[in-house]
């Protein structure tokens, strides 16, 4: 039986994509470790589910033209209930010059100093990065952990209102889509990006080892994963109010509910307007739980789905691990999202909640399947 590998070594493997990182020595200067962001605030409005970008579907060989929808009663046809059959509305961008002044999101005006504000979340993003790193990183086409943190707050300045800094990984993984590969990012609004890992600000907790780990976020093909924090990546700071390392959900709005129906209990979360069924299902290869949430009548309706990899990670809380999420009964272990790999034929994006990994895995893979609906 398939299992998803909860040590971080195997984790590395997991994916001929991911770069297995063999470094091991950290730096001794603790002044340099960046300090921790306050993110428990949360807003008075709804919380943004990020689009995924994703518009097309897929099978087991890789795209494929999508099936006939609504699913039936039986959840047929095969593969029904895909991230792409759910509409989702297009992710729009503002591109800026140093003034402050809109400009077009195009590939080919993008200059040092341009910023990108991002309207959904409320941040603002570098827009141009450099070929190689300054002060602090050296001169190198990427920083360590803690050099890229010194990076994002030398690049403030008496001008501006707002500080940069580096982003948390919740923050950089709403620049992610998943409907294109190579690069894993609006090309137009951020042309040039590195189809490789990014720092974030967010340190890794699920494994106790003597090295430093902090969460990275691959623009490539879309994974986030924990990489040793003296190796080298590239950054882009964020300035803006933080966003909640909960993926935009807040640990106090999530509410139990109090009907019953074949022992299945739902939770509202009240910031992102989705309900999540209680007990999910275990061991179900990809089309299988597909079928299983379209099928599902819970709390005397029939409106649940697979969800997509963005609403499945509004759950994660990376500061705790097995799960890593705040959410009450959640299985801690590789659960199945709706969005299916756009670099890697037959795959399908999952969470693992042991650690809050995002990766693919090949379709015929049994994991967990959590239902949701729309409430809000």
């Amino acid at each position: 039986m398939f299992e998803i590998r909860r040590n971080l070594w195997i984790t590395l493997a997991l994916s001929p994509w991911l770069p297995l990182v063999l470094s091991c020595c950290g730096s001794d200067d603790a002044a340099l470790i960046p300090e921790p962001v306050d993110t428990d605030s949360q807003g008075e409005t709804n919380a943004p589910i990020i689009p995924t970008g994703q518009t097309s579907c897929y099978d087991e060989t890789g795209e494929m033209a999508c099936t006939e929808f609504p699913c039936d009663d039986h959840g047929n046809p095969d593969l029904c209930g895909q991230d792409a059959q759910y509409p989702e509305t297009a992710r729009t961008f503002t591109c800026r010059d140093v003034d402050g002044n809109a400009k077009a999101c195009s590939m080919d005006n993008a200059v040092p100093g341009d910023v990108v504000h991002d309207p959904l979340t409320g941040l603002t993003w570098q827009r141009v990065l450099p070929d190689t790193y300054g002060a602090p990183c050296q001169q190198s086409a990427g920083c360590d952990w803690q050099q890229a943190a010194l990076y994002c707050q030398r690049l403030n300045n008496q001008k501006s209102d707002e500080a940069w800094r580096l982003p948390s990984s919740v923050e950089l993984e709403s620049l992610v889509e998943f409907g294109r590969s190579f690069p894993a990012i609006d090309p137009r609004a951020f042309p040039n990006t590195a189809t490789t890992y990014f720092w974030s600000s967010s340190e890794y907790v699920g494994v106790a080892l003597p090295i430093h780990l902090a969460w990275m976020i691959n623009f490539g093909f879309s994974s986030t994963m924990a990489g040793f924090t003296d190796d080298l990546w590239p950054v882009r700071c964020v300035r803006g109010e933080p966003a909640d390392e909960r993926a935009f959900a807040s640990r106090g709005g999530i509410e139990k509910g109090d009907a019953r129906l074949d022992t299945t209990l739902s939770y509202t979360d009240e910031h992102t307007g989705l309900s999540w069924q209680v007990e999910g299902a275990m061991e179900k290869t990809w089309s299988a739980a597909l079928e299983y949430c379209e099928t599902s009548i819970l709390l005397g309706v029939a409106d649940w789905r697979l969800p997509n990899v963005n609403e499945l990670k509004t759950l994660l809380d990376r500061s705790v691990y097995h799960p890593a999420s705040m959410l009450p009964d959640m299985a801690s272990g590789g659960t199945w999202s709706a969005t299916a790999s756009d670099a890697l034929p037959g795959n399908a994006w999952f969470v693992d909640f042991y650690d809050g990994l995002v990766s693919d895995g090949n379709m015929s893979n049994p994991l967990n399947a959590l239902c949701v609906r729309n409430t809000g």
